[in-house]
């Protein structure tokens, strides 16, 4: 699919998604290009192993810690409308249930989250959440995934890798934390505050929260070697399906032309305002410590160096994807 490109470069294009996809030994992958000379949508692939259903551009997948992008512009759209300060400490926010398990809570603000400056634990790194993870796929298992008990399980008792605002550390709890805290402010769930906020605004009718309603045929499935990394893959779409738990940080699914369509409107100056934009942009360099996603971290972005300039965004993985 493109628009107002040539037919010869849609089909470099097509080649170059098609080479990737072969050469990385994967189901498939979507590809979306929206830039000066034109609009690109392309596929390669499919979508589910057993079936062969050929992939298809507008397919919708997990897109993992890109969602954290989604929430940086939601928590900046609410400061825009007074609700809330990146200044604002846990406290203000947070109930004890939740906030008596974070070390250093009264001194942690909004933008310390955002920037992953908070020394908070990572609940990821957990070894007990990864195996509780895979006893959900393995044995059907059930575990309590509200955020409070991800929380009281993963974090609590956990040393904070550092005082706030002292370094960097990517951690997965604060955007947990960020989700709770875009409720409270707004009085509202994170999904509505997100529809409102960004998905409607920007007609990106593709975007899904994990937990909702998806048509199965849109939804390309997921895959991952859990058991006995012998290479063998194991389907990963419905055991994981009910996590919405991690919304904020990790639970968006959209499918590449919704993402690219944010990222042009977000850089482009049409969500956010001029100052809210510099502020999500400004990269928190501290100890010059290149960060792992590969550069210096804004406000859930980053940005980094290529032989094409300088990248701004976010990426992202889950289970499968």
């Amino acid at each position: 699919m493109n628009h107002n490109i040539s037919s010869e470069l849609a089909q470099q294009l097509q080649t170059t998604i098609d080479s990737a996809v072969d050469n990385a030994g994967i189901a498939g992958a979507t590809v979306a290009v929206i830039n000066s000379e034109g609009t690109w949508f392309g596929a390669s692939g499919v979508s589910n192993l057993e079936t062969e259903k050929i992939l298809n551009p507008e397919d919708l997948f997990n897109i993992g810690s890109i969602s954290k992008s989604f929430t940086s512009a939601t928590i900046l759209k609410l400061v825009e409308e007074e609700k809330l300060s990146l200044q604002d400490t846990l406290d203000k926010w947070l109930p004890d249930s939740i906030i008596s398990n974070i070390p250093n809570f009264q001194d942690i603000t909004v933008e310390q989250l955002l920037n992953n400056t908070s020394g908070i634990f990572n609940y990821t790194n957990n070894p007990q959440f990864g195996s509780d993870q895979l006893a959900v796929f393995v044995d059907g298992a059930e575990i309590d995934t509200s955020r409070e008990a991800i929380i009281q399980n993963y974090v609590a008792g956990e040393d904070p890798y550092f005082a706030p605002g002292k370094s960097f550390e990517y951690s997965n709890t604060n955007y947990l934390l960020l989700g709770m805290i875009i409720e409270s402010a707004a009085g509202n769930s994170y999904k509505n505050e997100v529809n409102r906020l960004i998905l409607e605004p920007l007609g990106l009718d593709n975007t899904y929260f994990m937990g909702d309603e998806i048509p199965e045929k849109v939804l390309v499935s997921s895959y991952a070697d859990l058991i006995g990394q012998d290479g063998i893959l194991e389907d990963t779409t419905e055991a994981f399906s009910s996590l919405a738990f991690t919304l904020a940080d990790g639970g968006i699914i959209s499918n590449t032309q919704d993402v690219a369509r944010f990222s042009n409107a977000l850089f482009g100056g049409k969500l956010l305002t001029p100052e809210s934009l510099n502020t999500m942009l400004s990269w928190s360099n501290i100890d010059e410590k290149e960060v792992e996603v590969g550069g210096d971290y804004g406000l859930g972005m980053y940005e980094e160096q290529t032989p094409w300039g300088e990248f701004w965004g976010h990426d992202g993985g889950a289970a499968g994807y």
